[in-house]
Parts: C-alpha cells; structure tokens; sequence
C-alpha cells in the first residue's frame, strides 16, 4: 500500500510521506542529503548519535561546498565513506574531503582503475592510515540508533572490470520506517540481476537514488516494480554532456507513479524523519 502524499509549494518544496507534521528544528535528527556537486553522486548520512557517512564525492572539489552548507564549519568530522566504485564522477570529490575532513574509515570493494585520481585517492587512504574495509553482497552494516545499511551489490569475487559501473556497491539504508535504496551506477543488466536474487521484502524502499544519474540504460521497469519508490533522488549535473536525465529513464519513473526529484533543478535534495513521517525538501 502506498503511503500517502502531501506537496506543498513552499521556498523550500516539501513532501511528508506519511500523516502528520513535525518541527524540522528537532535535533539530533535521522538525515539523509542527496548533495549537489554537479555531474557525480555524493550522499550524506546522519544518524541521531552523530554518527557521518559520505557516500561518493562527486567530480572535482564541490563537495567542499556542498558540506560547508550541511555541515558546522567548526567540525569537520566524517566517520565512515563508502566509494561505490572507482570512477572519477564519484571519487574525485573524495580525495579534498579526506584531506580536508577527520575520516575514519573507507568502506569499498577491491574494484580499482588505472587512473592518477584512483593512485591519490588509494594513496591518502595509506597515508591517513584509515580503516579500509571491502565489503559485498551479504554484507550488513549496523551503525548505532538501529540505522543499518545492506549490501545488496557486488557479489565478492564477481567484479566486472570492463564494465566497473556495473561493480557499483548497492546498498539498502533503513531507520525505522524509511528505507533507501542507493545504486551507484548500475544498468539494466545489473538492477534485473538483483531483482532477481533479493529477496522483494528486501528490495523494496520509499526513496530510490536513481542509478548513473537518469541514464537510459538504468531504473529498468523490472527493478522498479521490485523496489516500489514513492520518490525518486536523481543526482546530475546541470546541461551535461550525456543527456541526463534521459527521456527514456524519466519517462519510466513516470509510468511508475515515482515523485522525482533532481540536483540540476532542485538542488539539494534531504530526506529527514521523525514518529510522524518522512519530510522532503529542497535547497538550492
């Protein structure tokens, strides 16, 4: 049963899934911040205990930016990075911010990419000595609060290395009643092959962040009627050389009755919840 929307046309467009309201100045908050840092992905996690996790950095140094607006200027803190693979859309923003940010830990596959941004970033992870884990399908992340992650993608020992878009780590983020599906940039290919080895109760979620920013050969129907959003998070970059979002990705998330929401338009897209629902908003 789908949960029930309310949009309201407000400076900052908002959706509540869910019945209800809630002060958005409550502290200690479940957020999750689909950021903008123009033709890449970078996701921001926190948790009520404080706890950070940057999923991707996006291309170049606008991360920077990106995290002075969601984050104090007097705590730069990042507990835990994900890098869903080795391209530099998504890797690049991340070598300033380990520079830049205490970091802990880097949680990746052994997916690598004979570049000089994939040399540094690997570099500075040795240099910082940060915790630098692998991690594949099968594999659960509990973090404090009862926030959890999921691996749902790759399978260890079954990295595509002609393709590394298709070796992106997916992963299921749940608190409470919200659940996210995060994709890397995945196709077709790999969102039918998870369809089909996850369990449906598993797969499905309220937000998806869309696979390799709205491309066409990505947010197949299959895998869309296995996950079921109510929302849709494209992560993109204004007037870029691809496309994207195609007419073809968007045109699908139509057909499924997806509400979607894109960096290029939208801007920073946060996702917050409290006992009433889960609130949307936008900021550019």
């Amino acid at each position: 049963m789908r949960l029930r929307l309310t949009v309201f046309i407000l400076v900052l467009a908002t959706v509540f899934v869910g019945l209800g309201s809630f002060n958005l100045s409550r502290a200690n908050e479940f957020k999750v911040e689909v950021l903008d840092v123009g033709q890449g992905d970078a996701i921001l996690i926190s948790t009520p205990s404080k706890l950070r996790i940057l999923i991707d950095g996006g291309p170049g140094d606008q991360i920077l930016t990106a995290l002075g607006k969601s984050l104090p200027f007097f705590d730069r803190r990042i507990d835990v990075i994900i890098s869903t693979h080795p391209d530099a859309d998504h890797i690049e923003g991340l070598i300033p911010v380990i520079k830049k940010y205490k970091v802990r830990a880097v949680l990746r596959t052994d997916a690598n990419k004979d570049t000089q941004t994939w040399r540094t970033f690997n570099s500075l992870i040795s240099e910082k000595k940060l915790q630098d884990e692998k991690i594949y399908l099968g594999d659960t992340i509990n973090l404090a609060d009862g926030v959890n992650f999921q691996v749902l993608w790759p399978p260890a020992g079954e990295l595509n290395k002609s393709e590394p878009n298709e070796s992106s780590i997916v992963t299921k983020l749940s608190y409470k009643e919200a659940d996210f599906i995060l994709t890397g940039d995945i196709g077709s290919f790999t969102e039918n092959r998870i369809a089909g080895l996850v369990k449906p109760e598993v797969l499905q979620a309220e937000v998806l962040k869309v696979a390799h920013h709205g491309s066409r050969f990505s947010s197949a129907d299959v895998f869309l009627e296995k996950v079921k959003p109510e929302i849709a998070a494209i992560s993109v970059g204004a007037n870029n050389f691809y496309g994207h979002p195609t007419p073809e990705a968007l045109s699908r998330l139509k057909a499924a009755d997806i509400l979607v929401f894109r960096t290029d338009e939208d801007g920073k897209i946060s996702f917050k919840l409290s006992e009433k629902g889960l609130v949307v908003s936008t900021e550019k």
